[in-house]
C-alpha cells in the first residue's frame, strides 16, 4: 500500500524468549527502539512475527534490526540489519542496490508512477557500455533483479531511464 513498512520474521525455536525491541536507524548505525513484540518463551515449531511502522515518512531510507531478548533480560542478541523505503506517490523512486557489493545479483526497488517501460543500461566506471535490457513495469512498487554473474570484478554504473528521467546507481561486483 506504501502507506507504512511491515518487518516481517520468523523464528524455528524459541527458548527462553520475552520477546523482540523492534528498532530504527536513518544512518544505519545509530539505532532507536520504537516498538516491541512479545515472544512465545519455549517453541519448537516456526512462528511467524510482524511489526507495521506507521511512523516511517515518505522518502526516506530506513535501517532496522531486532533485539531478541531473554526473559529476566539476562541476554540478547542482534538480528542483521534490513532496509526499507516508502515512496512518494505519483513520483518515480529508486531506493539502492542490496546487496552492494555483490557476487552473483542484487535487487532494487523501484517506484513507479505509471505503467511502462523501462532501459537499464550498465556501463563500468570508465563510461564503457556492457549492456542493455528493456523491461516492463507496473504502477508502483516493483523490484529489479541485476544478475552480475557474467561481469567482472569492478564497479558499475546502472542507469534507469524511466518516464523521460535518468536514475543512476552504483553497484560493486566482487568475484
Amino acid at each position: 500500500e506504501n502507506s507504512y513498512i511491515r518487518l516481517d520474521w520468523s523464528t524455528a525455536l524459541e527458548i527462553n524468549n520475552a520477546g523482540f525491541e523492534v528498532e530504527r536507524s536513518t544512518n544505519g548505525a545509530d539505532f532507536v527502539k520504537i516498538g516491541w513484540v512479545k515472544g512465545n518463551d519455549n517453541a519448537t515449531s516456526t512462528i511467524a512475527y510482524s511489526f507495521d511502522d506507521k511512523t516511517a515518512q515518505p522518502n526516506i531510507r530506513y535501517y532496522y534490526r531486532l533485539k531478541q531478548i531473554d526473559n529476566g533480560n539476562v541476554a540478547f542478541e542482534y538480528s542483521k540489519i534490513v532496509t526499507a523505503q516508502i515512496f512518494s506517490e505519483g513520483k518515480t523512486s529508486i531506493g539502492d542496490f542490496i546487496p552492494n557489493p555483490t557476487k552473483d545479483r542484487s535487487k532494487i526497488d523501484l517506484f513507479i508512477a505509471k505503467n511502462q517501460n523501462a532501459v537499464i543500461d550498465v556501463y563500468e566506471v570508465t563510461g564503457k557500455f556492457i549492456k542493455s535490457e528493456t523491461i516492463e513495469m507496473k504502477k508502483g512498487f516493483n523490484t529489479y533483479v541485476i544478475q552480475t554473474e557474467d561481469l567482472s570484478a569492478a564497479t558499475y554504473i546502472v542507469s534507469f531511464k524511466i518516464d523521460g528521467q535518468r536514475f543512476s546507481k552504483r553497484l560493486n561486483v566482487l568475484k
